[in-house]
């Protein structure tokens, strides 16, 4: 039997029957991966910003486009589309904030990290000197009164005085 000869299949043939192969080339695709999580910064207070960013990198044959999505426990808070051509790279940035106290769990496509939210250090005072001069004085005399208000505390902040004469 030769290449391209017909030949009828039945009772009583035998011989090999050779059929052309063809090979199917992969059609050409996109494969936008995510890599490099980056939470910054760990610790925040309450309303402050804390930026996550990862790194797009398109490994396949042609131009394609993703939906990158940010999940902060377990709720999706920001979806962002990238597009890139194929070899190419780019950083997705999101931006976020939180008032609640704890850690919160970062999930970006299957890239997963965390962050802080903990209690805003507060100014604290103490009023110490009280100091009144004359002690003593008779009614529309003047009298001096002073004291000392350092703020002890982690931060900068403001006290009022409230001087109540009986």
């Amino acid at each position: 039997m030769k290449t391209g000869q017909k030949v009828a299949i039945g009772a009583g043939v035998a011989g090999a029957i050779l059929l052309a192969r063809r090979a199917w080339a992969a059609p050409p695709t996109d494969d936008i991966i995510l890599e490099d999580l980056v939470i910054s910064p760990l610790e925040v207070y309450p309303g402050e910003v804390v930026a996550i960013n990862c790194l797009a990198t398109n490994i396949g044959d042609i131009t394609g486009s993703r939906q990158v999505r940010l999940e902060i426990d377990g709720v999706t808070i920001q979806t962002k589309t990238v597009t890139l051509n194929p070899g190419q790279s780019s950083i997705v940035n999101f931006t976020t904030n939180s008032s609640v106290l704890g850690v919160h769990a970062v999930d970006c496509d299957n890239l997963s990290g965390s962050f802080v939210v903990v209690e805003s250090p507060e100014a604290n005072f103490e009023v110490t000197n009280l100091v009144i001069d004359p002690t003593e004085v008779y009614p529309s005399e003047s009298v001096n009164i002073s004291c000392v208000v350092t703020n002890v505390g982690d931060v900068a902040g403001t006290y009022t005085v409230v001087c109540v004469v009986t």
